[in-house]
């Protein structure tokens, strides 16, 4: 038996935890803290930090899921600006260590879902071997590809939310436009597509003449923005917060159903993360799935396509414990 370390490191939260490993079936998990990511410097000191709390000094392996593009083992965490060199860390703490990106680790800790944490959008049957697509709407927007082969499926990495957002209507024109000139030109559908995106789709109806109500204009500007928006628009209680959460679902659902042609996504679309998660009913509200078909002479196909969220936030976790015990068990 051997203890490893596996971490989810996203824009808001740094979720870190031991897990035991026999190195046959899924690691046992011991310990878990998640930490606010703004409390600190870099991922080496979230890691430092939980390992001195834990005293553990026997780790035989790590993983950390990587909210960026991990090349040769490094990254820029793209909403913290945080730079992490995954072998000078590995050197540092003494034990092999690799980074992956943060929805290849929630892909390879989808097995050990249970089918209660899974919600369906989409009825469509299953086809037991077929590509499929994993977003990832939280703090930014992840998107990971999953390719059927040789009876597995392989999660392959992709910044895929950095795509240029795709217009519809003369709303969402202008949506982009105001956009645009907020981010110095390109928009990405990260910009909509996310907690922050929720805000700046609030900030765009707000300068179209919307009028939030007293209390959820005071929360927006000394709180937390999006949860404030999202919390108003699900009760109900403010008209331009439930306006925001329309268009957030439809543009998702349009992002999503896209992904689904590119993807050949036969296997189906999951949707994760916890902007994902926390908005479950207003995506179960059939916004989403009328833009995710919405593509023309293509929509026979999208309408076969399963759509499922990811209830649990911490797939991730157990993914990347999957992946350092592999790396222990070749030690």
């Amino acid at each position: 038996m051997v203890r490893v370390l596996a971490g989810d490191f996203g824009g808001t939260r740094s979720r870190v935890a031991l897990f035991e490993s026999d190195g046959s079936g899924q690691p046992r998990l011991a310990q878990q803290t998640i930490y606010p990511a703004h409390d600190f410097a870099g991922v080496g000191d979230v890691v430092a930090r939980f390992l001195a709390e834990q005293e553990a000094t026997d780790v035989a392996a790590a993983c950390l899921g990587v909210a960026g593009a991990v090349d040769r083992n490094r990254v820029r965490l793209t909403n913290l600006g945080w730079d992490v060199d995954g072998d000078a860390l590995s050197t540092r703490l003494g034990f092999r260590l690799e980074l992956v990106n943060d929805l290849v680790a929630t892909a390879l800790g989808m097995p050990a879902l249970a089918p209660g944490d899974l919600r369906a959008l989409n009825p469509a049957a299953e086809q037991a071997h077929g590509n499929a697509v994993l977003l990832g709407a939280g703090t930014g927007l992840g998107v990971a590809l999953l390719v059927w082969s040789d009876g597995t499926m392989i999660p392959v990495p992709s910044e895929g939310g950095h795509a240029e957002l795709a217009a519809r209507n003369d709303e969402e024109w202008a949506l982009r436009r105001f956009l645009s000139s907020r981010f110095g030109g390109r928009v990405s559908a990260e910009r909509v597509v996310s907690g922050q995106g929720i805000k700046n789709i609030y900030d765009f109806l707000v300068a179209q003449g919307g009028q939030p109500t007293p209390e959820v204009a005071t929360a927006v500007a000394t709180g937390d923005a999006p949860r404030a928006i999202s919390e108003a628009g699900l009760a109900g209680s403010c008209g331009v917060c439930a306006r925001a959460l329309d268009l957030f679902a439809s543009l998702f659902g349009s992002f999503a159903g896209d992904l689904a042609l590119t993807g050949g996504a036969h296997g189906g679309v999951y949707l994760a993360g916890g902007v994902a998660t926390k908005l479950a009913e207003k995506l179960a509200d059939g916004t989403f799935l009328r833009a995710f078909v919405d593509k023309g002479r293509l929509g026979p196909f999208v309408e076969r396509v399963p759509v499922h969220i990811l209830l649990r936030e911490d797939a991730g976790i157990w993914g990347a414990a999957r992946r350092a015990a592999e790396l222990a068990a070749r030690r």
